[in-house]
This record gives C-alpha cells, sequence and structure tokens, in this order.
C-alpha cells in the first residue's frame, strides 16, 4: 500500500470511528446526540435535519410538541450514564406548542437559534453554567415576558432575543461585558431594565429600541447618567446595599455564598462591595 492509499485508509478509519463514537436516540421524548467516548450527551432536534427555511407543508421538520419539557442533567443509554452539556443549534425552533422549559446546569452550551420562534414560550431559565448567548437563541419569542440573564454569562450576541415583543423586563449580570447591536431589536414592550454592573459597558445603537427604567447598583446613578445610550433610560438607583464596618469572621464564615461585582466566588467577604446571599453589603 502506497503512502497515498495509507492516508485515505488512515482519513476513512478514523471518519468510522467519530460515528461509531456518536449515536442518536431519544429518550422521554428529549432527542439527544450521545458522545459514548467523553459521555456527554446533547439535546437536539426530532429526526433529520432539515434547514431552517427549507421545510414545506408537505414535509414538515419533526417538532416538539409537548407543552413543558424539563431536560435532565443526565440520562441513561445501553448502561452508560450521560451528562447533558449543551443544546444544539435550532434543537426547539419553531417549536411553537412547547410554554416551559427547564435547562439544567449541567448544560454550558446553547446553540443559536434554539429556541426560535417557540411562539407560545413563557417560561425558561438560563443556566449559570451558561457564558454566552448565541445570536438569534430566543428570536421571535413572541409569549416571553421576562428574562433573568445569570451571572457569568458575559456576552449577548447579535438578535438574541429579537422581536420578544412581550418582552417588558431583562435583568442582566455583573459579568456582561458585551451586548450585540440588534440584542433586542423588535422588542417594544420593554418596560424594565436592571443592570448589576456599578460600571456601564460600551452599547451600541440599535441595542434597545425603547427606554424605559433602567435599575442600577447603588452608586452608579452618576456613571450612567453620563454614558452614551443608557443615559437615554429612566434611571433608578438601587437602596439594597447596606454598609458594614468590622464583620466579625465567625459571622462572614457562615454567610454563603459570597461573589464580586464580577461574579465570581469568594471564600469570605473582601475590603469593598461583596455580594452576600444575594445582597449588596459593604465591608469597610
Amino acid at each position: 500500500m502506497n503512502i497515498f492509499n495509507t492516508r485515505i485508509f488512515i482519513v476513512v478509519l478514523s471518519l468510522i470511528v467519530s460515528v461509531a463514537a456518536t449515536a442518536k436516540t431519544t429518550i422521554d421524548g428529549i432527542c439527544y446526540e450521545l458522545d459514548s467516548e467523553n459521555l456527554k450527551a446533547t439535546v437536539t432536534y426530532l429526526g433529520e435535519y432539515t434547514p431552517i427555511g427549507s421545510e414545506s407543508p408537505l414535509n414538515p421538520k419533526p417538532k416538539y410538541t409537548a407543552s413543558s419539557i424539563d431536560i435532565p442533567s443526565e440520562v441513561t443509554y445501553n448502561n452508560k450514564t450521560y451528562k447533558v452539556t449543551a443544546i444544539s443549534p435550532d434543537a426547539f425552533y419553531n417549536c411553537s406548542e412547547v410554554k416551559s422549559i427547564k435547562i439544567p446546569n449541567t448544560v454550558s452550551f446553547i446553540g443559536k437559534n434554539a429556541f426560535g420562534y417557540c411562539t407560545n414560550l413563557t417560561s425558561i431559565n438560563i443556566p449559570t453554567s451558561v457564558k454566552k448567548i448565541e445570536t438569534a437563541t430566543f428570536g421571535d419569542c413572541q409569549s416571553l415576558t421576562s428574562i433573568t440573564i445569570p451571572e457569568g454569562v458575559t456576552t449577548i450576541s447579535e438578535q438574541a432575543f429579537a422581536s420578544c415583543e412581550s418582552l417588558t423586563s431583562i435583568v442582566l449580570p455583573s459579568t456582561i461585558t458585551f451586548i450585540s447591536p440588534q440584542s433586542f431589536l423588535g422588542c417594544n414592550g420593554l418596560k424594565s431594565v436592571t443592570v448589576k454592573s456599578p460600571t456601564p459597558i460600551a452599547l451600541y445603537n440599535g441595542t434597545f429600541e425603547v427606554f424605559g427604567e433602567l435599575h442600577v447598583p447603588a452608586g452608579s446613578k452618576d456613571a450612567y447618567s453620563k454614558s452614551p445610550i443608557w443615559k437615554n433610560f429612566t434611571i433608578i438607583e438601587d437602596t439594597e446595599t447596606t454598609g458594614i464596618a468590622n464583620v466579625p469572621t465567625s459571622i462572614t464564615q457562615h454567610l454563603t455564598p459570597v461573589f464580586d461585582l464580577s461574579g465570581h466566588s469568594l471564600t469570605a467577604p473582601r475590603k469593598g462591595v461583596n455580594i452576600i446571599n444575594g445582597k449588596k453589603v459593604v465591608i469597610k
């Protein structure tokens, strides 16, 4: 066998091994791609993949039709247990009958368009393990009224919540470092945005189309009032921060969880602003 044929044989063999290491199956009504090598599972679309917009009335893309979907943190198949770590792009696209979805904290990736056009979706959680909201992940979720983006998320991609016309309130974590243009395009019912970061991040024209109330951390009103685009909101300063001097070690050891303003977990409160049991506390 010459070198050229040997290389072809190696490539074909690697493809066979790769295919053998993955399998697609439906368990309790949810379809998964199973990675038997790493024992990881990805929630995916039903049936064979159909590109967005290519399905026809005579050959529709299979859809999830349950009104409530509870994604487990792990699944068992052929006596192997798989950790559910991802939701594939388009997984629930156009599943208009789905009203609520629960996602476990084992999921760290949610693909673009994953919940696009879930027009009756009213309830969904974003796990703290997710770091990025991908493009159009929740686009056209027309019944979604509120969303809390958890600490740990750093990026909201383009049109992530576009045309969520019933969305009235958003909570943005202190860990956000980038919000793409048009992230909230068409969210014309938006009345309240709550930001957890005391320092305004840069925004683009078109990120928000309406400017209602903006709730900011204590001591941050002046910074937001001077910040381009953010200043267009009616700014309301949070008053929950509590100043505490000389907190005894015996007390702080029992206050959990403790985070800094960037969302990083702390073993004990530090001098300055801490988040303790969900409250901002100033240690002097």
